[in-house]
Order: C-alpha cells, then sequence, then structure tokens
C-alpha cells in the first residue's frame, strides 16, 4: 500500500481493466518495448510498419531515427486498447524469433518476459496476465499458475499433451473470435492424451486407463473417482462425444473452468509419475 492509498487519497483495490487501458498501463507496456528497439529502431520499425500497422516501409524516415520513433510512437498511442496487446503479442514473437533455434536462450527470455510484463500488468490492475506469449483474461492469478505449471511440466517430455494445452489456451483467448467450444476439446483432449500415453492404452475413452494409471502411481480411490466424475461431466462414457458441448451458451467460464481444472489434472500426474520413476 502506498502513501496515497494509506491517507485515504487513493482506493486500495482498483477495478480490473478489461475493456480498457488506462494511460498508466499504457505508457508502461511502451516504456517496456522502447527498451528493446534502442540498438536498432529502423530495422524494428519497419518490420512492424509491414507487419502489423499495414503500412508502407518506405514512408519510415529512415534518415532521421528520432523522427522515425516519434511517428511510431504516435502510431503506438493511438492504439485501441485490444490492439495494444496485440502489438505486444507479435512484440514478444518477432524478437522471440530473432534467436532463432537457440533453445536454451528461447526459454530464458519467455521466463523473463513473461515475469517482467506480468509484474507491469499486475501494478497496472489489467485484467490480463501473459502466459507462453499469449495475453489471458484472468479473475485468479492461482488459475493463470496453474496452467503455467501443466504446460512447463509437459513441454519437454509430454510434446502432444503441451500442444493440446496450449490450443486450448489460444482459442480460449482471442479477443476478437474466442473459440470457447473447441478450447473445451483441446483441454479434454490433454486429460485424455496423458492418461493414454503414460498408460499405453488405445481404446476409446479413459476409463482403462484411469484404473491402471491410480494403481501405476497409488492415486487414492476417492481421488481417482472425483477426477472420473470431472470427465464425466465433460464426456460421456465412451469418450466421443462431449455433454458440456451440447449446452446452448457455452462461454468464456466454462472454457476456463475445465482449462484449470483439465490443467490440475495433468500437473499433478506428471508431478506423480516423475516420484514413482
Amino acid at each position: 500500500m502506498n502513501f496515497s492509498q494509506r491517507i485515504g487519497k487513493e482506493p486500495i483495490d482498483k477495478p480490473l481493466q478489461i475493456d480498457s487501458m488506462s494511460i498508466e498501463l499504457r505508457n508502461s507496456l511502451w516504456n517496456y518495448t522502447y527498451e528493446f528497439f534502442a540498438d536498432n529502431w529502423i530495422e524494428h520499425i519497419k518490420y512492424f510498419y509491414s507487419s502489423f500497422f499495414r503500412l508502407p516501409v518506405d514512408e519510415v524516415p529512415s534518415t532521421r531515427p528520432i523522427r522515425a520513433r516519434g511517428e511510431f510512437k504516435k502510431l503506438f498511442m493511438a492504439l485501441d486498447w485490444n490492439k495494444v496487446y496485440e502489438f505486444i503479442e507479435l512484440f514478444i514473437s518477432y524478437f522471440l524469433s530473432s534467436l532463432n533455434s537457440d533453445r536454451k536462450a528461447q526459454n530464458e527470455f519467455d521466463l523473463r518476459i513473461n515475469e517482467e510484463l506480468n509484474t507491469i500488468l499486475t501494478r497496472e490492475y489489467s485484467g490480463y496476465r501473459l502466459s507462453d506469449g499469449k495475453f489471458v483474461k484472468i479473475t485468479d492469478n492461482a488459475e493463470l499458475s496453474t496452467i503455467e505449471d501443466a504446460k512447463q511440466s509437459s513441454h519437454e517430455k509430454y510434446p502432444n499433451i503441451f500442444t493440446h494445452l496450449d490450443k486450448a489456451l489460444t482459442l480460449m483467448s482471442e479477443r476478437t473470435n474466442p473459440d470457447y467450444r473447441n478450447s473445451i476439446k483441446e483441454s479434454i483432449s490433454a486429460v485424455e492424451g496423458i492418461c493414454k500415453t503414460l498408460t499405453g492404452e488405445k481404446s476409446g475413452g479413459i476409463g482403462k486407463a484411469m484404473e491402471k494409471l491410480s494403481t501405476d502411481i497409488g492415486m487414492h480411490n476417492a481421488m481417482k473417482d472425483g477426477f472420473k466424475k470431472m470427465y464425466a461431466y465433460t464426456s460421456n462414457e465412451d469418450g466421443i462425444r462431449h455433454a458440456i458441448l451440447e449446452q446452448s451458451e457455452v462461454g468464456f467460464a466454462e472454457a476456463k473452468y475445465i482449462l484449470v481444472i483439465c490443467s490440475a489434472f495433468v500437473y499433478f500426474v506428471i508431478q506423480k509419475i516423475d516420484v514413482e520413476v
């Protein structure tokens, strides 16, 4: 709590910015990206003129870097709030690609930029957090941590599971056209995938795989039954048609709930398997 909050001049808790962006948040994001552009402004600006703003690159005043920075800043500051987040996502992808195929450097960059940008987003009361280069609407930091833990633990050993979780997050997080139904399908597929991958079961559904997995990792019967009920909520018994998807209204709340609980299951199982091994 800062001084102004302690004396009642500023509210202790401000509302999260979901459909807007304060000038303080916008400025903070500009200041952060500014440091990355400092080494080669003209080259970077030309890329974003072409790839993001869809402007002619020959209009970049390349012989006058100070003017180029000024024009670029005006474009950034004039963006709608949602376009600022889109810009930052492309910015992350752009600088990540500059590391080529250096996996260690990419992972270090990803961890660093997630931590630093999420610090800014938290400080400025943004309603979004960065997860693996994508902005996600949040209501609870613990939920985001659950998704991140599952993705990190599956990334190297079980890339197919990581892909399902990453796609579920991407589909849910699209600001202009989110696909909640297919996000749910991907989340469910991560649970099916981890059970079958670890047990070698190939049949439809996860009944046999869940039973075998619970024995392998010493899962308590009550916990096993709880996970089976969770899966039953999202699927019918043959594991083909997902009952929740038959609902007329499937929105962000349902997609996020399924992603969080499926991520928690994946992380739990991987941690238990690693201990057993």
